[in-house]
């Protein structure tokens, strides 16, 4: 008597997100960000929209933390040093921020949004 078992992207994905999950928490709880975290963070990230449609969800997760560390790591060093360097990653972060979102209003307008089924 054996365990059926099977692999499917359901199960996958499932442990795609807990690994990525995990590199989301050792980046919030970090004193330091390395990246060495950010990194496995963007694998697991694009291994999850690889394995099923649902994955955007972890990516667009982590696109929302990972800005949120950034922003913070740069408002500090703003608040502390207040140079022009500074400014320009700041900006630089509002630039990304809202490629990102452009990015997102040109995904909702392709066809995988928009086809419908013929019946």
């Amino acid at each position: 008597m054996g365990v059926l078992t099977t692999i499917g992207s359901d199960a996958l994905l499932l442990a795609i997100a807990a690994v990525n999950l995990y590199c989301m928490a050792r980046i919030l709880t970090d004193s330091a960000l390395r990246w060495r975290w950010v990194i496995l963070v963007a694998v697991t990230a694009m291994l999850s929209v690889l394995t099923r449609l649902s994955g955007w969800a972890v990516f667009v997760f982590d696109i929302i933390i990972i800005l949120y560390v950034f922003a913070s790591m740069l408002w500090g060093a703003y608040k502390r040093t207040k140079t022009g360097n500074t400014r320009l990653a700041l900006g630089t972060l509002i630039l990304l921020a809202m490629v990102v979102y452009r990015f997102r209003t040109l995904l909702k307008n392709t066809a995988l949004y928009t086809s419908k089924q013929h019946l």
